[in-house]
């Protein structure tokens, strides 16, 4: 009797494991998948996919591929929208805000715990059913956090900002006799506004002093109120409507009837009561190796009416993720006005949306003016711009000429983005969602071990790559020399 099972008759194959098919029957199974998404998925065509590096993409074949429908925007209906200038928005019932998330809970303990690694499971600093800015709140959960003896040096120092925080408040709030804070707040800023608009450097060339001063008449009087998430337009001192949402279109419409660049124009409501938040970049390192990721967007003037388009303009911007916005210099503007024109023809100043009061790195305050602007990214693989619509967004536009140009939220608000431990300093952007299996093209790529271990460079640090080729950005992900 032979000792294998089954004996006399052919040997079985092994079974596949479950769920296991060949190449071949799971690329037939993909592409079933496929075809039944095809109908809302931007489904990539085949290519042979590899390393997303710069050699690799420029010597492989690239297929044409099919341009976006550029969208057209809705036309405003003139006749409706004049009518509708004195509709209150804010007085309309609003869509209630979500819900916030219950109050984190946990039990007090005799001995006071100050090591993150003994706190109770799930604790953080965090009061995610608290709003950021209550500061009565916040200050009275500090003091109970203080009693739960959890952690208590970290809402100890909570505490002690906080504190400080309202009595500056308090101050600014007596001084304006009663106002709310939020109109408190944009007083503030509308008096630096003015201040700036009325400077010997500027002289109020752009006609908004006298906007500026009924709005705080206004403000003060209590003809106005903040209504967050409204705007009202002004020319010559009067306010032109009751608080309504901002739409671009209205605002062209207005701005371009009011001859907004001769006679100036104010948009109130645009930016937040507070100060707006532009950081500094800082590179770090010497040499031609900078580590402060820049990135090609492609900016022209808004047109309406029906007069002719301006051409676009590419412009490198420093990838900063602090800027509230694009920052750009009147050098750039005047580029876009006269860029590829025959005959000397120059297309008209952007519209201006108004002047911001922003906090920079160092903490200080200035005020900066804003134009509208519309802007789009160009796919260099591909031959085409990456958004299928051009977007008008604000922009602000510093005197004189420079190079340190900021990108600002758009690219992140428009675009998938990503970055990878390789040590590159590179980023990936994407107009579709680079993790979804279905989607051909390149990836993110995987770091080795070596570049994912290596000390951020600093300037005091700074080696040239040269001295390490295993951290060489051109070498393919994964294929690390060591």
């Amino acid at each position: 009797m032979s000792d294998n099972p089954g004996d006399g008759k052919p040997p079985r194959r092994a079974r596949k494991p479950q769920g296991f098919f060949s190449e071949k029957r799971q690329e037939q199974r993909n592409e079933a998948v496929r075809g039944q998404l095809e109908g809302n998925l931007p489904i990539r065509p085949k290519e042979k996919r590899g390393a997303p590096d710069d050699s690799q993409a420029e010597s492989g074949s690239v297929k044409k591929k099919q341009k976006k429908e550029e969208s057209q925007p809705k036309s405003l209906d003139v006749k409706a929208f004049l009518a509708d200038l004195k509709t209150d928005y804010s007085e309309k019932k609003l869509e209630p805000m979500p819900p916030r998330p219950p109050k984190q809970k946990w039990r007090p303990v005799k001995t006071a715990i100050t090591d993150r690694a003994k706190a109770p499971k799930g604790w953080n600093p965090r009061e995610p059913d608290l709003i950021n800015d209550d500061l009565e709140s916040q200050i009275t959960r500090c003091r109970e956090r203080i009693k739960e003896n959890i952690m208590p040096h970290v809402y100890e120092h909570k505490l002690e900002e906080f504190l400080v925080e309202q009595k500056e408040r308090a101050k600014k709030l007596a001084a304006e006799h009663g106002l709310n804070w939020p109109v408190v707040q944009r007083l503030e800023n509308l008096k630096a506004i003015l201040e700036w608009a009325q400077s010997n450097a500027i002289k109020d060339k752009y006609n908004i002093a006298t906007n500026v001063q009924n709005v705080i008449l206004a403000y003060r009087s209590g003809v106005l109120n903040w209504c967050h998430g409204f705007v009202t337009y002004w020319h010559n001192g009067a306010q032109l409507c009751a608080p309504r949402p901002f739409k671009w279109n209205e605002f062209q419409y207005l701005y371009d009837a009011h001859k907004g660049n001769e006679t100036g124009f104010w948009v109130e409501g645009i930016d937040g009561p507070g100060p707006s938040s532009q950081h500094a970049v800082i590179e770090c390192g010497t040499g031609t190796r900078k580590w402060a990721a820049e990135t090609s967007i492609a900016l022209r003037i808004p047109m309406t009416g029906g007069k002719t388009q301006s051409g676009p303009f590419e412009f490198q911007f420093k990838d900063d993720t602090g800027a509230d916005y694009m920052v750009l210099y009147d050098e750039d503007v005047n580029r876009l006005r006269t860029n590829l024109q025959a005959n000397g023809v120059s297309y008209p100043l952007p519209r201006i949306l108004g002047v911001l009061v922003v906090t920079l790195a160092d903490g200080s305050k200035k005020a900066m003016l804003v134009r509208e602007l519309e802007v789009n990214m160009w796919d260099e693989k591909e031959k085409r711009y990456m958004a299928a619509s051009w977007d008008s967004i604000p922009v602000v536009v510093l005197p004189g000429r420079g190079t340190k140009r900021l990108n600002g939220p758009w690219m992140r608000w428009k675009f998938y983005t990503g970055t990878a431990p390789d040590n590159s300093n590179r980023l990936w952007i994407y107009d579709y969602n680079p993790t979804n299996p279905l989607m051909r093209g390149p990836r993110l790529p995987t770091a080795t071990q070596a570049q994912m271990d290596r000390p951020l460079p600093t300037a005091n640090k700074y080696e040239s790559i040269g001295n390490h080729p295993q951290f060489n950005p051109d070498i393919p992900s994964g294929k690390s020399i060591i």
